[in-house]
């Protein structure tokens, strides 16, 4: 039996791998990515990596070739691209003569107010049609959408909501992740419909959670319609972003994700995470943990610029391994890094490890060291961003220079930057410039360390952008 998961190398699908690995071997698991350089680390663990793109349905003739079982994980975008490309995915599983196909929807995707469940209603639809035997996996919400609440609630005693006292059924993506495998390695699925919802609860009773695990008082903030959007707007989204954003949490509000089920545990055999420790795992980075990431990066990369101009040798890598050493972060190496300084890696591995000096100008402003994080239009003052690490001698050295910011205000670049991204992202997808000269690699770059930091599962080497 062969399963193949598409969109393997985001959150979801690199937690659904994991899951797989446990419960079967790498021979019998595919997947299909848009970009196979980053799947590279799941070629080393025996899994057959394959090129699909959902907007090339050609390229998914051979991404499908031979596959029994078949995850297609809902993509991003605009609702109108995504219906398009899921169609493309589920016509070529027909043709590819795949036996099942399971989905990533949401909660009631048939009766839901949702804006977002126009994409998966339609998509479940052309399942159903295809005659290809199904499980609509409708996950209810990520609990990890709220990391920036959590965090704001626990720095400033404020949780500001916008959904009132309306319940949803939130979950980690890590329970929804192995539900998702469970599905793809047991029998018994054909045609089923999972309404994957815990126990519904307000943003109170998450309040009183945190109350009881921080020892803090936190008051809830209702805020209106009127008042969320104006906050979006001062933040600087576009209009139909705005618009988006608020017709949402509007839903919300209006109960659509309160959905009382047993599939979950049902479907587990097994509790899922409790909301305490769903709750528990959402903490912040401390200041020394962000300090060796800074200072591991910033070497690397300029390994990286010195491969790209082949000034990388053997008496330079070791002069940079004793460094890392010295400035007691090699234990602190990602694998993409390591292949770097091996020089294992391909010129496009390169070129993108250069890229992540504006991820590190996000670690040196969490830091204390730059003053501002500006409008993210041009790249950074690279001089500076070399001199903040090469200047010191040892670890200690650089800590005094470090004055952690409040996470609050960490919190508040998250949010704007996350906002920035979704304007590029959306422009892209209508084949249109970044709006507002907005530079979109370094807002993407920008996006991804933000979440790193205040998400304790953040993966550098492969960072979650969806949140």
């Amino acid at each position: 039996m062969k399963i193949l998961v598409t969109g393997a190398t985001g959150k979801l699908g690199s937690l659904v791998i994991e899951n797989l690995l446990k419960n079967t071997t790498p021979e019998n698991i595919a997947v299909s990515v848009r970009d196979t350089a980053k799947a590279q680390h799941l070629k080393d663990k025996g899994i057959d990596v394959r090129y699909g793109d959902f907007d090339k349905p050609e390229s998914l003739k051979d991404a499908f070739k031979n596959i029994d079982k078949l995850l297609i994980i809902s993509t991003d975008g605009d609702n109108e691209t995504r219906i398009k490309q899921h169609k493309n995915a589920v016509n070529e599983a027909k043709i590819a003569n795949v036996k099942f196909i399971a989905y990533t929807s949401v909660g009631k995707a048939d009766t839901s107010t949702l804006p977002l469940a126009i994409v998966h209603k339609e998509t479940e639809a052309f399942i159903k049609d295809s005659g290809i035997p199904y499980s609509f996996l409708r996950n209810n919400w990520y609990l990890e959408n709220e990391t920036n609440s959590f965090k704001e609630a626990i720095s400033t005693g404020t949780w500001t909501n916008s959904i009132g006292e309306a319940k949803v059924g939130w979950a980690l993506r890590k329970d929804y992740a192995k539900a998702c495998a469970k599905v793809l390695t047991t029998n018994n699925h054909n045609n089923t419909v999972y309404e994957l919802s815990r126990k519904p609860v307000s943003v109170r009773e998450i309040v009183a959670i945190i109350e009881n695990l921080t020892s803090k008082k936190i008051n809830i903030n209702n805020i209106d319609e009127e008042t969320y959007s104006n906050i979006l707007k001062s933040n600087g989204l576009p209009e139909p972003v705005v618009a988006f954003v608020v017709g949402l949490q509007n839903s919300i509000k209006n109960n659509s994700l309160d959905i009382e089920s047993k599939d979950f545990e049902t479907l587990l055999g097994e509790p899922t995470t409790s909301l305490e420790e769903s709750v528990e795992e959402i903490e912040a980075r401390t200041a020394e943990h962000i300090a060796k990431r800074a200072i591991a990066c910033l070497w690397v990369i300029q390994v990286a610029c010195d491969l790209d101009n082949q000034k990388y040798d053997d008496e330079t890598q070791e002069f940079v391994f004793d460094v890392l050493s010295r400035m007691q972060v090699l234990d602190e190496l990602t694998d993409k890094e390591k292949a770097i300084l091996n020089r294992d890696v391909s010129q496009q591995d390169v070129i993108n490890m250069v890229w992540k000096y504006e991820a590190y100008w996000v670690l040196l402003w969490a830091l204390g060291i730059v003053d501002a994080l500006n409008y993210p239009e041009s790249i950074v003052d690279c001089d500076f961003a070399i001199q903040a690490v090469t200047s010191v001698e040892s670890f200690d050295e650089f800590m005094q220079k470090v004055q952690l910011r409040d996470m609050e205000e960490i919190l508040d670049q998250a949010d704007l930057i996350y906002r920035y991204d979704w304007a590029c992202v959306d422009a892209l997808l209508k084949q249109q410039a970044a709006p507002a000269g907005l530079n979109a690699s370094v807002v993407m770059e920008r996006h991804a360390a933000l979440n790193w930091l205040i998400q304790r599962d953040g993966d550098w080497d492969h960072p979650d952008v969806s949140t």
